[in-house]
């Protein structure tokens, strides 16, 4: 790609022959791997794994509400997995409006 960008030309070599390809020759497309999401913005590309689950713990209420609304929260935080009653990874103390939580997010 940067041979590309630069010179506006990359060469192949095919069966002992050089072959010149020109950005009109050939067709780059920017696709996103299962459980990977990906957005570009002035040249800058930034890729950021989605295999993660988040744990909720302390709050019945809480955790309910997280169940309850798990497809939507999971597409929020580009989750796969809600689990309530247990913590794993990078966890932290909340107060959401009086209730005290523990959350908690762990890469699978």
């Amino acid at each position: 790609m940067d041979e590309l960008n630069t010179k506006g030309s990359f060469t192949i070599n095919a069966d002992g022959e050089d072959i010149v390809l020109e950005k009109d020759d050939v067709l780059i497309e920017m696709t996103q791997k299962e459980g990977f999401v990906a957005s570009s913005d002035k040249g800058i590309t930034v890729v950021m794994d989605t295999k993660i689950t988040v744990y909720v713990d302390g709050n019945d209420k809480l955790a309910d509400l997280m169940v309850k609304n798990a497809e939507q929260i999971k597409s929020v935080v580009l989750a796969n997995t809600i689990e309530t009653g247990k913590t794993a990874g990078f966890t932290k103390d909340w107060d959401i409006n009086g209730e005290k939580v523990v959350l908690a997010v762990e890469k699978n």
